[in-house]
């Protein structure tokens, strides 16, 4: 009977999925043959056809219900969903129009009814469950997890959910189980005092001891380790005697001491080891009394030390006090910094430093004042002095010079020297000039008579039409248009202009000079006398000036190769620039037009101000 209810519900399914395709064919009665017919008709009979399958099945139980219940709800829930997000309507049909959000709220919710049905059929965890789990643990020799488990399962016990079990069989299930990790752990012990391994021994005597299982064998387990432990310390700390290293053996004796257990311990003689005690500090050890004069540091604080013999005792100056350093005195008599005492005696060790005392000189640069704390007519090496410049009114604190440095008025110093302080005071109030050159004019932010310390300042360059800023003399930022900068002394900045280049070239005035009548030329040559040109030609002489010790560079603008004559002519060239010109020499220059003249069919042009780059 369930077979039929189950192919029924296959074929529900297939007809569902047809008929969302084309409802004529699972449909073939009636007016209504619309999806929605389908879901109504074939849905039901999914239903119904899934839960009279699953109640033919044997042990069919209300979980099975329940699960069967999620299934179907969720399933369905899901597959109405997506079709309604693609028509709202399709699903639900009410007079009002149901949007995408009203589907997701209404399904969501049955989605949610289902999950609650399938938390509900979710079978509990027994007991019989965790005894099985712990079973398994055991065959897997993991015991640690098996015990906690069965301990879990006693701490909870319940008789209605133990099944067949009682709770006597399950606690001699876990002696059994703590019997065989028992025999485990005294293997791994055996192991370890085979290897000398005597803390991984008593650790896993402790694991051993953890189970609380009665038997006799952790007495003796524990004895054994103990004597095994013993003979090797008594060894190494002979070894350490006989080799001299006698810090060590004294350590490893008194540790035995310590541990030491009567009737466990007595095959070995306690007082043998006490007297390898006294014979190490008796014969063995030496106290090294070290003390220190004067005002100095070394490596070893002052006191009693002890060493054994044998061991060294390093001695070390500390740098800042080797000058001060005088020698070693006592049992050691020496003037290295640096010693190594082999320790064979008793010792007394004295390290001797110099008392000096050192002068504080100091000077004023200006007006001011420097005070002194503590003020003193000498001092010990490596005082702590802290001195304040003080200015005098109109006066400000410049800086320290000589045996120090920097600006900060308060200074504190270390005196380790004879020591010579200047402090230098500058005048609060400065003047600033500023001169132009050339066709231009300046402001300046303030601008006033004087100026504090320190104060900033501005200056602005206005050249004038034709003109621009040079360059600024007594300067030593960049030539922009606008500077700044905090006034510290009297300042005398000049701005100088000069005029600017004119785009006017050499070829333009020769062929003028040619095309033009005499008259027209005369006109001209008023227009461009004075102009600011920048040209380039080629050095055909050098010639000293009639008057004066400045040179006259006659420049051809043409190829030099070629037939020409001389077409420029820079005056006022210093020597040390003149004498390095050679003819055929290409050279870019700027200067003024002083004139223009017409020269048997050619041009001479006469320049001043002249600058050759």
């Amino acid at each position: 009977m369930s077979t039929l209810f189950f192919i029924t519900f296959l074929l529900s399914i297939l007809a569902i999925l047809l008929g969302l395709v084309k409802p004529k064919l699972v449909i073939r009665w009636g007016d209504n043959k619309s999806r929605r017919e389908v879901l109504k008709i074939y849905g039901l009979t999914l239903l119904l056809s899934f839960l009279f399958s699953l109640s033919f099945q044997n042990n069919f139980s209300f979980r099975d219900f329940l699960a069967a219940s999620f299934f179907i709800i969720f399933f369905v829930s899901i597959l109405l969903m997506l079709i309604g997000l693609i028509k709202p309507n399709f699903i639900i049909k009410t007079e009002k129009k149901l949007t995408r959000k009203d589907i997701l709220k209404i399904f969501g919710i049955s989605i949610g009814l289902s999950l609650v049905l399938a938390v509900m059929a979710i079978p509990p965890v027994t007991i019989e469950d965790n005894i099985e789990d712990a079973r398994n643990f055991y065959n897997e020799r993991k015991y640690n997890e098996a015990i906690n488990e069965y301990n879990s399962v006693l701490s909870d016990w319940d008789e209605d959910e133990s099944g067949s079990l009682t709770l006597d069989e399950v606690k001699k299930e876990l002696e059994n189980v703590k019997s065989s990790y028992s025999k485990e752990i005294e293997n791994e012990i055996n192991d370890n005092l085979k290897n000398n391994e005597f803390e991984l021994a008593k650790n896993n005597l402790n694991k051993l001891k953890k189970l609380s299982i009665e038997t006799s064998n952790i007495e003796k387990i524990e004895e054994k380790i103990f004597v095994k432990d013993l003979k090797n310390k008594i060894s190494k700390a002979n070894n350490k005697f006989n080799n001299a290293d006698y810090r060590e053996a004294k350590n490893i004796y008194l540790d035995i001491l310590n541990d030491w257990r009567n009737g466990i311990s007595n095959q070995y003689s306690k007082k043998e080891i006490e007297k390898k005690i006294n014979q190490i500090d008796q014969k063995h050890s030496f106290i090294a009394n070290i003390k220190i004069i004067g005002k100095g540091t070394i490596n070893q604080k002052e006191g009693e030390k002890r060493f054994y013999e044998g061991e060294v005792l390093n001695l070390e100056v500390s740098e800042k006090n080797d000058e001060n350093f005088l020698g070693w005195m006592g049992d050691i008599d020496s003037e290295n910094n640096n010693l190594s005492v082999k320790m064979n005696a008793n010792k007394d060790i004295i390290a001797k430093f110099e008392e000096k005392e050192y002068e504080l000189k100091t000077s004023i640069s200006g007006k001011g004042n420097i005070r002194i704390e503590p003020s003193k007519e000498n001092y010990n090496h490596k005082d702590k002095v802290t001195l304040t410049a003080e200015a005098a009114n109109g006066w400000v604190f410049d800086n320290w010079v000589n045996d120090i440095s920097g600006d900060n008025f308060n200074k504190e110093i270390e005196i380790i020297q004879d020591t010579d302080i200047r402090a230098v005071f500058s005048k609060k109030e400065y003047s600033l000039d500023v001169d132009t050159f050339g066709d231009g004019e300046i402001r300046i932010e303030p601008d006033r008579s004087s100026y504090r310390h320190n104060e900033l300042v501005k200056i602005i360059a206005n050249p004038n039409d034709g003109w621009i800023l040079d360059k600024w003399d007594n300067y030593d930022g960049e030539n922009t248009k606008s500077i700044e900068f905090r006034i510290q002394d009297d300042k005398n900045i000049s701005a100088i202009f000069r005029e600017k280049i004119s785009n006017l070239n050499f070829n333009t005035v020769y062929n003028n000079s040619k095309n033009m009548t005499d008259a027209q030329f005369d006109q001209y040559k008023e227009k461009v006398e004075g102009k600011r040109i920048s040209w380039t030609g080629y050095v055909v002489e050098v010639k000293e000036e009639f008057f004066g010790d400045d040179y006259e560079v006659l420049v051809d603008m043409h190829d030099p190769n070629s037939l020409s004559v001389q077409d420029v002519y820079l005056n006022g060239i210093k020597s040390d620039l003149a004498l390095n010109l050679n003819k055929k020499d290409r050279i870019s220059f700027e200067g003024n037009i002083n004139s223009v003249n017409k020269v048997l069919g050619a041009i001479a042009i006469d320049l001043k101000n002249v600058k050759i780059r």
